[in-house]
């Protein structure tokens, strides 16, 4: 009687183990669903909350980037003035800007003429690409 005894336990403690495994499983597969599910439902929730625009763009001169140029953008009817410097790269860009405009683009770096381009008005989410080629000072205008 003892080995019968032993032996119902040690197939009830599989069974039981097989089960809670399952289980497991089943709780695992729930769990990950409803955390895809929140995510994808999450990702489109936070893309209705764009209100601004960016501006970005490659500052160069005829051998290529300027790094270190300075960029600064103005809002005109605020006077909000937004400003960054090009990376090694020669590249900037300026996020958060309101909407609307007009906005005027300002490229200045030393021994080079500034560049400006004016009448600038930006949409809602828009990220508006602005390339600014620089002409050295000493170079006569035509």
């Amino acid at each position: 009687m003892g080995n019968r005894f032993v032996t119902y336990l040690c197939a009830t403690s599989v069974h039981s183990k097989f089960i809670k495994k399952h289980s497991m499983r089943k709780y695992l597969l729930l769990f990950l669903f409803v955390t895809c599910a929140m995510f994808l439902a999450n990702k489109n929730v936070h893309a209705q909350g764009v209100t601004t625009a960016s501006v970005n763009g490659i500052v160069s001169d005829s051998k290529g980037a300027i790094p270190g140029a300075t960029v600064t953008v103005t809002h005109i009817p605020s006077g909000t003035v937004y400003a960054t410097v090009t990376r090694a790269d020669g590249r900037y860009n300026l996020p958060n800007l309101r909407v609307g405009g007009p906005y005027t683009i300002k490229v200045t770096f030393v021994g080079y003429k500034d560049f400006v381009q004016e009448g600038i008005t930006l949409s809602i989410g828009q990220d508006q690409k602005i390339d600014a080629k620089v002409i050295p000072s000493w170079t006569k205008s035509l």
